[in-house]
């Protein structure tokens, strides 16, 4: 297995800029349709970072067991988003896998493709059913049910503040007994059974 580097990573992120560059004026992208076309470079940014940061593997490297982990579990479990992203999944990178090809940028991509395909309908699933997300997305999700615009920082930063507040537990007030030849707590200095006992 390689060893994860900073180097490489930046280096990584440069290519799949430059790739996605190319990709957006190819024939490829254009074919898409508007909601997959608006999603695409979060899609393959987002597959492309996790590729390397999970399983260490450049696009020349692409493994489908390891598309699979990332498709199946890790954007399920880390990514934010309603269902609409999740369906734009498999025709975007699979445009982007056909576009690599063309350009022999990756070497794997028919069994890349066919993996994608294959998994999919387990990551929508995944995706859609609450147990798999984390504590985050949990928290960002439940945000946006509530009507909080995930746009908005300052918003979304108010939501997560009042949540925690609400999981500070409440110390129960204690109500400490006070003996009837006490003195009374209101100050009069009378006992406490000849003073405030009846009120």
């Amino acid at each position: 297995m390689n060893e994860y580097s900073e180097k490489d990573y930046r280096e990584l992120n440069e290519l799949s800029d430059k790739w996605q560059t190319e990709y957006e004026s190819s024939i490829h992208f254009t074919e898409l349709p508007d909601n997959q076309r608006v999603p695409a470079f979060f899609i393959i940014s987002n597959f492309t970072d996790m590729m390397y940061n999970y399983h260490v593997q450049k696009p020349n490297e692409w493994e489908p067991d390891a598309l699979e982990d990332v498709i199946c579990d890790l954007f399920p479990r880390k990514i934010s988003s309603d269902d609409d992203l999740y369906i734009a999944v498999e025709p975007v990178l699979t445009s982007y896998f056909e576009y690599l090809i063309t350009k022999k940028h990756i070497k794997n991509g028919a069994k890349l493709i066919r993996r994608l395909s294959k998994s999919a309908p387990l990551m929508l699933k995944t995706a859609l059913d609450s147990k798999n997300w984390s504590f985050s997305k949990q928290l960002v999700m439940s945000a946006k049910d509530q009507g909080v615009d995930l746009e908005n920082e300052s918003e979304l930063q108010q939501y997560i503040q009042k949540y925690n507040e609400s999981q500070i537990p409440q110390q129960p007030v204690v109500k400490s007994k006070i003996g009837r030849n006490t003195t009374c707590p209101c100050g009069s200095g009378k006992k406490y059974k000849n003073c405030c006992i009846n009120l």
